[in-house]
């Protein structure tokens, strides 16, 4: 499962990535949505959060294009293999960073 698939603003450096923006180009889509296409395919189910109506529409619109082999593979040659949120070894870091209290 995918808590914040977009990386709470800590990725904005990725969706400026020559790869990412290429790939988002080809299907006119953003890189943003071409990341949470990315997640589906890999069998990951993604809870984007956004209160802006236009994003709500933008993280839903990615069920009308799929990647290529070819893509999946760049984009996961891009992985930092680094959490985002929390620290999955320590269970009490990620419960603390998901908490609303």
């Amino acid at each position: 499962m995918g808590y914040a698939p977009l990386g709470q603003g800590r990725m904005d450096d990725l969706y400026d990535d020559p790869r990412l923006t290429a790939i988002a180009g080809k299907y006119s889509k953003t890189a943003r949505q071409v990341t949470l296409r990315h997640q589906l395919q890999c069998g990951v189910v993604v809870i984007p959060k956004s209160v802006h109506k236009e994003r709500l529409q933008e993280n839903i619109a990615v069920f009308d294009f799929s990647l290529t082999d070819e893509e999946m593979q760049v984009l996961r040659s891009m992985d930092k293999n680094q959490p985002l949120i929390g620290n999955p070894l320590s269970p009490e870091l990620v419960e603390m960073s998901t908490s609303w209290g």
